[in-house]
């Protein structure tokens, strides 16, 4: 146990001699890791289908033989119980011409495609009719009544008159393939109709698919799942076109497109997600002000949370982890988590120290005396737990482990270790008072009311730019996130620092006072470790300040 104890303490007070070098290296990463972030982003998605001869055959074929034609399934649900009425049929076969129109002028071509038709051509053999891009059993009914002189047109038809036209249809057996696309539930009956017995058809919903050529398209196969490339969003992109188009108003029946945009999706809920994460950031941080009741506490906290990530983005890149849903935005969230409560306990066992009457530096190594194996077996503990992961053989999986343990051993640095000794630094330059002390204590009412309020506006502050910057790095752009950080971490962090050696400085103080550390472990004699630390009570000048806290 004894010897437990006198490990913790040379660390300790390792970490506290070397602070200033400590903080400084953390300062060099950051600022190199933003060389990755910004440059080098993934441009593919992981992959959430696991490894093997078989996904790499299916590779293979979808690699030597690439479709056609690009193909997107549509379901038609009537408003009502039947879909197969003169106004739903009229309704979908106008759209239907829309589209074909829209394709023809080159509307329906997605970003970064040139506009052009993209709908396929073909030749239906059973009803021995050319088709371009679409062909449903609106259209069908409406060939069959316009090539009839005595029936009317589609669109001054009765629903009688259409039944008649459907009952032609439906019972040629030309015609199965139309007859498959009903719903399952479609019924027939047989009905007295303009003096003729005839099945009279009633269906729910009909199902329909949309051709389009799937070289023009950027070739290649389309896998519905997420994690596709640029080539599988331009395809999803194009199939919001359609079911935009053949939605039209909707006044007769309801359109869904069949898994055609998954990827669009995933992209769409992300970004619902993503204010979710600024709040979260903003959220924890108060709950720091809260617990420590410090301006300093969550600044230090705020811009550690946004070193960490560019710690994330910079490290996964150069790694070369791919990009996707669980790394942009699930692991960023446990990054907030867990990199606060290592900030909290560290924090507050040096505040306790304090608080007892230690100067900064021996307050500091009690405090990391007491917390640091805790904080250390957490930090392993959860990164192997995160770990494991990389043996799922599921690539988003392994992203996810390997991005996690990074997550977990950069909080453990930045907000475990590091802000602690910004902290010391910061009240060794206020001759060891702790934040408000004096205001509180010998400040007259209106005084101490007055700090309370500009301790609350900074700590709101501090968690709002934090919260943004987050958000504007993970999930929007790098680069403004990266300088809404930096900017918080200046004028938040470096600047009060500057501030406040100029105040001290211009104090008059006798010239610079030692102060011997005693030693820490009780019942042994002072150790190399602990002897001789001084404690510069005010600094000699404002340029060897700043360089001592960098």
């Amino acid at each position: 146990m004894q010897e437990n104890e006198t490990i913790s303490h040379r660390i300790a007070g390792h970490m506290e001699r070397r602070s200033g070098w400590f903080i400084l290296s953390v300062i060099v990463i950051t600022a190199l890791l933003t060389i990755p972030v910004l440059t080098m982003a993934p441009d593919e998605n992981a992959s959430e289908n696991p490894g093997g001869q078989v996904f790499d055959l299916q590779d293979d074929i979808d690699d030597r033989f690439p479709p056609a034609f690009h193909s997107a399934g549509i379901i038609v649900e009537a408003r009502g119980e039947d879909v197969l009425t003169q106004k739903a049929l009229w309704e979908l076969y106008q759209n239907t011409e829309r589209l074909r129109q829209a394709d023809q002028a080159g509307k329906l071509a997605p970003p970064g495609l040139e506009a052009q038709s993209f709908l396929f051509s073909f030749y239906f053999a059973e009803l021995e009719r050319p088709v371009v891009g679409i062909y449903t059993l609106a259209d069908e009914v409406h060939e069959v009544m316009a090539s009839d002189p005595l029936s009317p047109t589609l669109e001054n038809a009765t629903d009688d008159d259409v039944k008649l036209a459907l009952h032609r249809i439906l019972s040629d057996p030309r015609t199965k393939r139309l007859r498959e696309d009903l719903s399952i539930k479609a019924t027939n009956e047989p009905r007295q109709v303009a003096g003729q017995e005839i099945a009279y058809w009633r269906s729910p919903a009909l199902f329909t698919f949309v051709v389009a050529d799937n070289e023009k398209l950027g070739g290649g196969s389309l896998r519905i799942g997420t994690g596709g490339d640029d080539v599988t969003k331009q395809k999803e992109q194009f199939n919001r076109q359609v079911q935009k188009t053949l939605r039209g108003d909707q006044e007769n029946y309801r359109l869904w497109g069949i898994a055609i945009d998954v990827n669009l999706e995933v992209e769409d809920e992300a970004e619902l997600a993503g204010p979710f994460i600024m709040f979260t950031a903003i959220g924890v941080l108060i709950v720091v002000g809260v617990a420590l009741r410090s301006y300093w506490a969550v600044a230090l906290t705020g811009a550690g949370l946004g070193i960490l990530m560019i710690w994330l983005k910079g490290i996964s890149n150069l790694i070369g982890l791919k990009s996707g849903l669980v790394v942009d935005l699930i692991v960023p969230i446990a990054m907030i988590s867990l990199g606060v409560d290592f900030a909290i306990h560290s924090l507050r066992r040096y505040r306790e120290e304090k608080e007892r009457g230690s100067p900064p530096r021996l307050a500091l190594r009690l405090g990391f005396a007491g917390v640091l194996g805790a904080l250390a077996l957490a930090m392993l503990s959860d990164g192997i737990a995160f770990g494991s992961n990389v043996t799922s053989g599921i690539e988003t999986v392994t992203g996810f482990g390997i991005a996690a343990a990074v997550a977990v051993l950069a909080a453990f640095i930045v907000l475990g270790l590091v802000a602690p000794l910004v902290m010391m630094r910061i009240d060794g330059l206020k001759r060891g008072a702790t934040e408000g002390q004096e205001a509180a204590q010998h400040g007259p009412q209106q005084r101490r009311r007055m700090a309370v309020v500009w301790r609350v506006l900074g700590i709101l502050m501090a968690a709002s730019f934090t919260g943004a910057g987050i958000i504007l790095l993970v999930a929007i752009s790098p680069g403004i996130g990266i300088a809404v950080i930096a900017a918080f971490t200046i004028f938040g962090v470096l600047l009060p620092i500057v501030v406040i050696a100029l105040r001290e400085r211009r104090k008059e103080v006798p010239s610079r006072a030692e102060v011997v550390v005693p030693p820490v472990a009780g019942g042994a004699d002072q150790s190399p470790d602990t002897a001789g630390t001084e404690e510069s009570v005010a600094p000699g000048a404002l340029a060897s300040t700043v360089v001592r806290l960098a």
